[in-house]
């Protein structure tokens, strides 16, 4: 916003700039119209003072079609300035958005931890079922050793 306040207080200065050449353009028109008077008879000089005339007014409507300009300008540069605020927030919008996604992959990590963790206490203990209730110790032993390697597989 301080920007676009600098600009306009600029498109000011150059406002009171050209009322003040314009101030001064009245001040030589009233010149002008003094020589017409004094030189009434000399249309020699007279039509030279309509030239000038014409000249300065043409001056003024470039005067008038610049500042016009100017102030499209302006106009210009504040959209492009909530462009930019616009486009940083998609890009923090973005960037949110990648932290949740990380957020979702490690949530979807944890819940295979949870998983794996339940499926090696189920182990364990079909383990210790096997281990209580088996006739023969071979079975025991292939069941540890299964376990174990499960447990190794969950970590």
């Amino acid at each position: 916003m301080y920007l676009i306040d600098v600009i306009l207080l600029a498109g000011y200065l150059i406002d009171v700039i050209l009322l003040a050449g314009y101030l001064i353009d009245v001040n030589l028109l009233v010149g002008y119209l003094i020589d017409v008077i004094l030189l009434a008879g000399y249309d020699v000089i007279l039509l030279a003072g309509y030239l000038v005339d014409v000249i300065l007014l043409a001056w003024y409507l470039i005067d008038v079609i610049l500042l016009a300009g100017y102030l499209i300008d302006v106009i210009l540069l504040a959209g492009y300035l909530i462009d930019v605020n616009l486009l940083a927030g998609y890009l923090i919008d973005v960037i949110l958005l990648a932290g949740y996604l990380i957020d979702v992959t490690l949530l979807a990590g944890y819940l295979i931890d949870v998983i794996l963790l339940a499926f090696s206490i189920l182990c364990i203990l079909l383990m210790l079922i096997c281990y209580l209730v088996s006739r023969y110790p071979i079975d025991v032993i292939l069941l540890t050793v299964l376990s174990n390697i499960l447990l190794i597989l969950s970590c």
